[in-house]
This record gives C-alpha cells, sequence and structure tokens, in this order.
C-alpha cells in the first residue's frame, strides 16, 4: 500500500529522532502545530518546506517521496523507485531528473521576460526542485566518488 504525503512526514521526522517542537525550531519559521497539522493531514506544507525538511533531517528522498504521494501527475512522471544500488545509474536518474526541473524554468522566464509574473507559487515549486535536484545531484556524484 502506498504510503501519503502525511505519513511520508511523519515516518521521516520520526526516523531522525526528532520531536516536532525540535523540527519546528531547526526550520526556524514554523510552530510545532504546524508540523502536526502536516502530519495529521490537516494542512498541506509548501513544497519548498518539504524540501527544507529533507535537508535538516539529511534525507535527499524526502521531497521526490512526499511529491509522488501527494501531486499524481507528478506520480505518471516520476514514480518514486528505491535509489539505484549502482552509482552510475544513480548519476544517470538524476540527470534526467534535472532535466524535468529545467523544463519547470521555461514557464517562468517566459513570465519574467513579459513582465507578467504573478504566479509566486510556480517559482516555490521550482525552488524547491531545484534545491532537491543540486542535493541530489551532490549525493550521486559522491556516491560515484567513493566507488558505488
Amino acid at each position: 500500500m502506498a504510503k501519503s504525503g502525511p505519513m511520508i512526514l511523519r515516518e521521516a521526522r520520526e526516523k531522525a529522532q526528532l520531536s516536532r517542537e525540535q523540527l519546528a525550531l531547526r526550520m526556524e519559521c514554523l510552530h510545532h502545530a504546524t508540523i502536526k497539522r502536516w502530519e495529521y493531514g490537516e494542512s498541506r506544507p509548501d513544497s519548498s518546506d518539504v524540501a527544507r525538511m529533507g535537508e535538516i533531517i539529511g534525507d535527499n528522498t524526502l521531497w521526490p517521496r512526499w511529491m509522488t504521494a501527494v501531486d499524481d501527475e507528478y506520480a505518471k512522471r516520476h514514480p518514486y523507485i528505491e535509489p539505484p544500488e549502482n552509482a552510475v545509474e544513480a548519476v544517470v536518474r538524476v540527470g534526467l531528473e534535472a532535466a524535468d526541473v529545467r523544463r519547470m524554468l521555461e514557464p517562468i522566464l517566459t513570465d519574467l521576460m513579459d513582465g507578467t509574473i504573478h504566479n509566486q507559487e510556480a517559482i516555490d515549486r521550482f525552488t524547491a526542485a531545484l534545491a532537491e535536484s543540486e542535493a541530489a545531484h551532490r549525493a550521486a556524484l559522491e556516491r560515484l566518488r567513493k566507488g558505488g
């Protein structure tokens, strides 16, 4: 059975052995009740908050796992698969995902050039996706450097 977005967030926090209060303090701008609402499905975090949470707890798979659970369109394009054992495969996979992130930037750039950028959510999604892509690149390349 597929895990829900709230379940993924709760399990990641618990695996990092952080209380909601501790995580909220590390995220600097949140109240622990906000994290509780995310974990109970009473509200949905911004994509950038999930990316930040993944950075804090050291889980570079959190954002794609959460996105796959909460966004049907993303799940169709990127069904989450556990990271490959082979480091070369990991680098190739991350490179393909980076191409998707670059495609997210195209409409934002068009809006910027037209002077009509009004979609802060698109900018936030791109920023979070870019941060995740960069983190995944670094991790995959480091794994390759260490010999797989």
